[in-house]
């Protein structure tokens, strides 16, 4: 299966935390957007 780049907006929100590690460890390239000051993990 060939990768998608996949852009998550939210990325440090309550959905975005869950969802880009599953995204990733299917394969897949992900490119987050936050708010300025957001805390980032």
């Amino acid at each position: 299966m060939a990768a998608h780049h996949v852009f998550v907006t939210g990325g440090t929100g309550y959905i975005g935390r869950r969802l880009i590690p599953a995204v990733v460890a299917a394969g897949h390239v992900v490119t987050a957007l936050v708010r300025p000051g957001s805390e980032t993990r």
